[in-house]
């Protein structure tokens, strides 16, 4: 996740009054307008303070299967149990987010040829000619130092960003000498399916054993002609020098032909909570967000949908209990259709601690309008009614 999108939805999502965050959310969000222009999917969502969700679709990615001829690989799969490599002996320290290296050409783009940047507070200018500037190289998440490549001395991984017309993301694994100076060692996300993805940088780069386990969303070139998400845990070894794709899954499914039969109870959700935002991957309904220090158990009470065909919309009311117990609740509208105009996004308040409201009970889907049950802060329990405004990606209250 980039620094300035979480940033501004940290902001957002501290604040306790019931605000227009459209405009300002999108302006400090690089990712989504990135994503916006190359999936061209919508998305409502009836959310803030509470929980903010992102439409996602999931489904089972097949298993690493070593090709014929070579060598099974000795490393069992990601387990959490298991205790993350450390780094073998100390390298000199090293900022690489104002550093000077080689990154090699990207995968699946012709964006970001390989060249020697000078990156400064992160991020730089591929063409700095260019005006406007169309694509720049971005570093994002914590740095993993670890010894991948079984030689003295550790490697640095982060997750950098290709941001063109498309942001490609990628894990550059780079070898530092004793001077301080740094060199590519390549890129890790080498799977047989993509080359390229949406990583989810809250989540660390884990090195057991030298093996690199990544966490994944999504492929940048969708399969099939959809945008999807699925979070996965991807493992990868360097070996014959370069990296290959040793465990976890090697593919997204595809969604299903009718948005309605979308199983929005095991599906990747991103979520926005007082302690922070990121992704949870439900299952069965449930599943653990994990932000910075902060944690949250998820469930999904109750889904349903609106509209058909490209026009389906799926509204989700989600109950959230943080580490000592507090709940709150949230719903959130999921729109589904291929939208050609970029920036449906829109975020509203019917959530715990907006707009008067202590909790979020139920509700109900009549035609085009949702009501809504909850319960007061001041005491008793309401029904409100929003509806989508005509002619326009935005939800309004009713009564």
């Amino acid at each position: 996740m980039t620094q300035d999108l979480r940033a501004g939805l940290a902001e957002l999502a501290g604040e306790a009054r019931s605000v227009d965050l459209r405009d300002r959310v999108l302006r400090g969000s690089r990712r989504l307008a990135l994503r916006q222009r190359v999936i061209g999917a919508g998305m409502a969502s009836v959310a803030l303070a509470g929980v903010v969700g992102v439409l996602v679709l999931i489904g089972p990615g097949g298993d690493v299967k070593p090709p014929i001829g070579s060598p099974t690989p000795t490393v069992a799969s990601p387990s959490p149990s298991a205790s993350p490599t450390p780094s073998p002996e100390p390298v000199p320290p090293v900022d690489i987010r104002n550093a000077s290296f080689v990154v090699p050409a990207f995968p699946e783009t012709t964006d970001c040829p390989a060249g020697l940047r000078k990156f400064v507070d992160g991020r730089v200018d591929v063409d700095p000619n260019a005006s406007p500037q169309e694509t720049s190289l971005m570093l994002d998440g914590k740095p993993t130092m670890a010894d991948v490549d079984g030689k003295p001395g550790a490697e640095i991984l982060t997750v950098i960003w290709c941001r063109g017309y498309v942001a490609h993301g990628q894990v550059l694994a780079l070898e530092v000498s004793p001077t301080g100076e740094l060199s590519p060692l390549g890129f890790v996300l080498r799977s047989p399916d993509h080359q390229s993805f949406e990583v989810d940088s809250d989540k660390p780069i884990v090195v057991r054993d030298g093996v690199v386990e990544v966490t994944v969303l999504s492929p940048i070139v969708p399969d099939g002609g959809h945008y999807i998400l699925d979070m996965q845990v991807r493992a990868y070894r360097f070996q014959n020098g370069s990296f290959s794709q040793v465990g976890g899954p090697t593919k997204f499914a595809n969604p299903p032909s009718d948005p309605a039969k979308t199983d929005m109870a095991n599906a990747t959700v991103k979520l926005i909570a007082p302690g922070g935002l990121g992704f949870v991957k439900l299952v069965n309904g449930s599943g653990i967000a994990r932000f910075g220090e902060n944690s949250y158990s998820v469930t999904m009470v109750r889904s349903e949908f609106i509209g058909s065909g490209e026009q389906t919309e799926a509204v989700v009311l989600y109950r959230l209990v943080d580490q000592v117990g507090t709940v709150s609740e949230t719903i959130a509208v999921y729109t589904f259709r291929m939208s050609p105009v970029p920036g449906d996004y829109l975020f509203i308040g019917v959530a715990s601690g907006q707009d008067g409201i202590a909790h979020v009970q139920t509700f109900d889907a009549v035609g085009s309008q949702v009501k809504v049950t909850v319960e007061l802060a001041g005491g008793g329990t309401e029904v409100r009614t929003y509806r989508k405004k005509v002619n326009e990606l935005r939800w309004e209250r009713l009564s």
